[in-house]
């Protein structure tokens, strides 16, 4: 049974299309996935006139858990990741992309439109094009699948030339994963990459994708692409391969993630550079 986490704190007034969104989405899964365990995170002190939450609770794989945490907060990006760790939750679905960046677990975002990306001029002010640019950037970056309600949302998505995947393409067995398994599995992460010849950069986030991009590049070339040693000192340098500029970091998830804030930063700091160079 998997423990998959949903940000409720949106079900509420402020939020009427999104909660109505979250709030049946909800209740929707908790009827066909009757055999995994939804905690919703909830925020009793914001103001919810339109849908009752007791009526979530009354599914038996459902879970309220009140936080406060109000939205708009910085609260959001601390407390909210510490939350999630103490509740052990195996996914934490987010359904607005201003969200905690920074999670032990993996997370799912929903995006609902890129409107305002696609016709900045339609903001109020340059403050608020940053603003948008920058949180849905992380938002994109940080999650481990993008969820869109629309077709044109997903073509929006996919023309500013962002596409998540993960290294490892085969199925675990055990917590590690040993050398001769990504080697191997690299075939078809290397087929995978070869279906966008125009991709001008590849981020390998962690050890995993390193080695798996190594054994790419050693079946190519004769040789790996990323030197052995310490991610940080990996990073001092610039690597190309076949015209892309590849970038080693970190996994941006983890038990350390949210202990090491220089891995943080660094990992901040490349995925910059990488947004910078597709024009973002």
């Amino acid at each position: 049974m998997m423990r998959i986490g949903i940000d409720g704190r949106y079900i509420q007034d402020h939020f009427p299309g999104i909660g109505r969104y979250t709030y049946s989405l909800i209740g929707a899964l908790a009827q066909v996935a009757g055999d995994e365990s939804f905690i919703v995170l909830h925020n009793p002190a914001l103001r919810n006139t339109r849908y009752d939450l007791a009526a979530l609770a009354r599914h038996p794989n459902v879970t309220l858990v009140p936080v406060n945490v109000p939205t708009f907060s910085t609260a959001e990006q601390t407390r909210l990741p510490w939350v999630v760790r103490r509740l052990r939750l195996d996914v934490l679905h987010s359904p607005y992309y201003i969200k905690p960046y920074l999670l032990p677990c993996p997370s799912v975002v929903s995006l609902y439109d890129l409107i305002a990306a696609r016709y900045p001029e339609y903001l109020p002010s340059s403050w608020a094009r940053l603003a948008f640019a920058v949180t849905t950037r992380l938002a994109i970056t940080t999650a481990r699948r993008l969820i869109t309600l629309s077709a044109a949302s997903r073509r929006d998505l996919e023309t500013r030339g962002i596409y998540l995947t993960t290294a490892l393409k085969c199925a675990k067995v055990g917590y590690g994963v040993g050398r001769s398994t990504v080697k191997a599995c690299s075939r078809l992460l290397e087929e995978e990459i070869g279906l966008f010849p125009g991709a001008a950069v590849i981020m390998l986030m962690g050890d995993t994708a390193i080695g798996a991009y190594n054994a790419i590049a050693r079946r190519r070339t004769g040789k790996g692409l990323i030197p052995s040693g310490p991610t940080w000192k990996a990073r001092a340098g610039e690597y190309w391969f076949e015209g892309k500029r590849v970038f080693p970091s970190y996994l941006q998830t983890g038990r350390s993630y949210l202990i090491e804030r220089s891995k943080r930063d660094m990992i901040a700091a490349d995925l910059r550079a990488a947004l910078a160079l597709i024009g973002g």
